[in-house]
């Protein structure tokens, strides 16, 4: 079940970070990459400038704790209807 949580809040977060990203050229939206794990969700993007982008805009600094927001909210759902 708490997979299952995860899963759906990586999804939910890969569109929100993709969305919140600043698009030239689209390669930095479209490196976004976020994996489930065991108990978390991992963030990144392989684009060189990524970085520097991500720390201009506070972008992961914003976005993580929306995403630990909707896990949460997930997690939640999920125990209520146990």
């Amino acid at each position: 079940m708490v997979e299952k949580a995860i899963s759906k809040t990586s999804d939910w977060a890969l569109n929100h970070i993709k969305l919140a990203t600043p698009v030239r050229t689209g390669a930095m939206q479209a490196g976004w990459k976020v994996t489930p794990q065991r108990q978390e969700l991992s963030m990144s993007n392989s684009v060189p400038y990524a970085g520097i982008v991500s720390r201009r805009v506070n972008l992961l600094g914003k976005s993580i704790p929306q995403a630990e927001k909707k896990l949460k909210e997930e997690l939640g759902r999920i125990y209520d209807t146990l």
